[in-house]
């Protein structure tokens, strides 16, 4: 999976939010072997929302899986990588 594939299918999908969408797209933008590493504050400052919007998606998120927070290291993230290949693969069929 590379960043390029997951940010086309992020952005095309009709799974997420405005506002989701703009914190995923950070999340795999900062990432490293699907790990984000960002604050709250920080995700709000990148992508302009609002901190109760920015919370919200987050929360969303973590809801539906797509990301889990790593419970040792504080503001990290890792992506759940069977959620990614579903992500891909309703974009590649929608093409």
């Amino acid at each position: 999976m590379h960043k390029k594939d997951i940010k086309e299918s992020i952005v095309g999908s009709d799974l997420y939010s405005k506002s989701e969408k703009l914190v995923l797209l950070e999340l795999v933008s900062i990432a490293v072997d699907f790990v984000a590493v960002s604050s709250a504050k920080s995700l709000r400052e990148k992508t302009g929302l609002s901190t109760t919007t920015t919370y919200a998606a987050l929360k969303s998120l973590k809801n539906r899986k797509i990301i889990i927070p790593n419970m040792y290291e504080p503001n990290s993230y890792s992506f759940n990588k069977e959620e990614l290949s579903r992500l891909l693969e309703i974009h590649k069929n929608k093409l």
